[in-house]
C-alpha cells in the first residue's frame, strides 16, 4: 500500500499557507518559488485522506465532525482528531472518521475555532 507523501508549510513572517516542492534537512522549496530556511515555516505533513467534501486533509487542520471541531494530530503512530476538553486532550482516529468531516480551517489562521464554548 502506498499513499502520496506531500507538505504544506506555514511562512510565519508572512502568514500564508505555502505548498511544498522539496523538504530537505534545514530548507524546504516553495512550489513556484525558491530555497528557504525550514525554521520560517511550520511544516505540515498530509495525512493522505480528504474530507467529505474532497478537500485533503493536513496536519494542523481544523475539521468539523459531528458538530464538534478537531485538529488533525500525528499521535502514538497514527492520524488522529484531537481536542482539549476542560484541560483533558482527548483523540480518536482520522482514518475511521474522515469520511464525515469537513475542514473549516487551520491552527494558524483559525485557533479560535478550538477554543471551548
Amino acid at each position: 500500500m502506498s499513499r502520496e507523501i506531500k507538505f504544506r508549510a506555514w511562512d510565519k513572517q508572512n502568514k500564508n499557507m505555502e505548498e511544498v516542492d522539496l523538504l530537505g534537512s534545514n530548507v524546504l522549496h516553495i512550489k513556484n518559488s525558491e530555497w528557504e530556511n525550514i525554521e520560517d515555516f511550520e511544516v505540515m505533513q498530509f495525512t493522505g485522506l480528504e474530507d467529505k467534501n474532497g478537500a485533503e486533509i493536513y496536519e494542523g487542520d481544523i475539521i468539523q465532525e459531528l458538530k464538534v471541531n478537531w485538529e488533525v494530530v500525528f499521535y502514538k503512530g497514527a492520524w488522529r482528531l484531537g481536542r482539549n476538553v476542560k484541560g483533558d486532550i482527548q483523540y480518536k482516529s482520522l482514518d475511521r472518521y474522515a469520511y464525515r468531516c469537513e475542514i473549516i480551517g487551520d491552527i494558524y489562521r483559525n485557533k479560535e475555532l478550538l477554543e471551548e464554548k
